[in-house]
């Protein structure tokens, strides 16, 4: 037998344990009794998912010096995949399409308007 084929009877294996212990012990009602509930604000048009019993999550804005950072990374690991899909014999295409994904990620952040510039100067 090819290794190949002991993987993919040892994951489907394991896959058909987890489906048949999760069968056999009934944990719908923990997954039901686990799953956060919405909650309606009758101030509010739409429910809100609360993370924990009165919990409000507020979205925080990346800082200048953050998206900075990003856009760093995000270009570094575009080079570095474009070297890999440059030297690779293997997998180059998968390489080059990770290289342009993360060069539009840089460049999404870097066109990106920060909240402080849409808010206007400061007084």
């Amino acid at each position: 037998m090819s290794s190949d084929l002991i993987a993919l009877a040892v994951a489907f294996t394991l896959g058909a344990v987890v489906v048949l212990v999760g069968l056999r012990r009934n944990l719908s009602e923990t997954t039901r009794t686990g799953m956060p509930r919405f909650e309606v604000n009758p101030r509010r048009a739409t429910p809100t998912l609360g993370l924990y019993e009165g919990g409000v999550r507020r979205s925080r804005q990346v800082s200048p010096r953050q998206r900075r950072w990003m856009i760093g990374v995000y270009l570094l690991m575009s080079l570095s995949w474009a070297v890999f899909a440059a030297l690779s014999a293997h997998d180059r295409l998968f390489d080059a399409i990770l290289a342009v994904g993360f060069a539009l990620n840089a460049a999404v952040l870097w066109l990106k308007r920060s909240p402080a510039a849409l808010d206007g100067p400061a007084p």
